[in-house]
């Protein structure tokens, strides 16, 4: 484990490099006195501008994926209680929906193999190159399909970020998850059962039609 000191006179960051991530911790010079005021894990690397005009931004491969995900389920979830105070939880669930428009992009994206089909080839490749999951094709047939993500990064973010957990509590957080998965499992012709293994999440499409 190795630290290192970002100072100023009005803050003091300290990052600790652990073997699981990097923790930064920033202090305030309040009232004559350091205060812990924030920890965070992501620290983007852009500390020296004292060149203009600046173009040398640096790249955050282990993070970018993080970052990314954390501001899109961010204003999901914003929305989806937006929503929830003016028509309720049902209707501010199904305004999220999306399973008719992501069949359709199945569809027309991947016509190698049966519409239903298409849809679970088209599901995986999106959560993997467009979302940065770890999803796993475990299963591939016409009555029964299984895609497991591996440290499931919707779960993941839920433990990670404090103003989330501020705005809804876990079950209905996994509620949204969910629901949206079984619209567009049911969109495409599949029911869906979503098991939880440890960080894992296993989706289970059994043809219904």
């Amino acid at each position: 484990m190795k630290n290192q000191r970002l100072f100023n006179r009005q803050k003091c960051s300290v990052i600790v490099h652990c073997p699981d991530d990097d923790y930064r911790f920033d202090f305030s010079f309040m009232n004559d006195k350091w205060k812990l005021s924030f920890i965070e894990c992501i620290t983007l690397p852009v500390s020296d501008l004292s060149v203009m005009p600046y173009t040398a931004f640096q790249r955050l491969p282990v993070k970018e994926t993080e970052i990314r995900r954390e501001k899109e389920i961010s204003k999901l979830i914003y929305f989806y209680d937006q929503f929830r105070k003016l028509v309720g939880r049902q209707k501010a669930m199904e305004i999220l929906f999306d399973g008719a428009g992501e069949f359709l992009c199945a569809k027309s994206w991947v016509p190698f193999f049966d519409e239903t089909l298409s849809y679970i080839a088209y599901a995986a490749w999106i959560e993997n190159c467009i979302y940065g999951e770890q999803v796993e094709i475990v299963s591939f047939s016409e009555q029964c399909c299984r895609l497991l993500f591996h440290k499931h990064i919707w779960r993941k973010l839920y433990t990670m970020t404090g103003h989330i957990r501020k705005m809804i509590d876990y079950e209905e957080y996994i509620d949204i998850f969910e629901s949206i998965w079984k619209n567009r499992a049911f969109e495409s012709g599949w029911e869906l059962q979503v098991n939880y293994r440890d960080e894992d999440t296993e989706l289970v499409f059994t043809k219904c039609r």
